[in-house]
């Protein structure tokens, strides 16, 4: 029951932006995290490995780009949405113990949207 309700809540807290976003991979990831303390610390490793994917398909996509400085002003320019985003997404639970969750899933959710972008503009940095 305990389970339902965490993913549930979870589930809620996921972010929907217009762009195409893998909702589910986040909280299928962390789901046997029973606690507040245990999501967030699966919520930042997981972050920790999007960040690394994202600087992986980042450089790669600047060296195919052909405009390297125009990608790099958008990159910064992305992540300071991402970071604007997903701290208003946490003021919902402002003082709560689920508010760096929603921000860690918010981060996690838009991050990874964002590699799959790059990735579908410029290809996968094995390619």
């Amino acid at each position: 029951m305990l389970r339902t309700l965490i993913a549930a809540l979870l589930f809620a807290l996921l972010p929907v932006p217009a762009c195409a976003q893998d909702t589910t991979a986040g909280s299928a990831e962390c789901a046997d995290a029973m606690t507040t303390l245990d999501m967030r610390r699966c919520f930042s490793t997981a972050n920790v490995r999007a960040d690394s994917a994202m600087a992986d398909t980042f450089r790669a996509a600047r060296d195919r780009s052909g405009v390297a400085a125009a990608l790099d002003s958008a990159q910064a320019r992305w992540e300071r949405f991402r970071d604007a985003q997903c701290e208003a997404e946490g003021a919902r639970y402002e003082g709560g113990t689920l508010q760096p969750v929603a921000v860690l899933t918010c981060r996690l959710g838009l991050t990874r949207a964002r590699v799959r972008y790059l990735e579908n503009l410029f290809g996968r940095p094995e390619d």
